[in-house]
């Protein structure tokens, strides 16, 4: 169940959210930072994170790639295969 909505919305959003539940989400965590926001989003439902920042995380806890977020997306876009 959706909290926090008024009843009008609350309904349209547990029907998205079963239609995407079932298919593979994919997420880009753009200034990750240590990957705690990441988990999160796994735990949400997420199957496919890469964490992408200028520092280094040794210990962040999915595919992760050094450098600066925004050059990272104007030279890949949204293709990440």
């Amino acid at each position: 169940m959706v909290r926090g909505l008024e009843p009008a919305h609350r309904g349209r959003m547990e029907l998205e959210w079963r239609n995407v539940r079932g298919s593979q989400m994919r997420l880009l965590d753009l200034f990750c930072g240590a990957g705690g926001g990441s988990v999160g989003y796994r735990r949400a439902g997420f199957t496919e994170i890469v964490g992408v920042d200028i520092n280094p995380q040794r210990r962040y806890p999915f595919e992760f790639v050094r450098g600066d977020a925004l050059e990272f997306v104007a030279n890949t876009g949204t293709n990440l295969t």
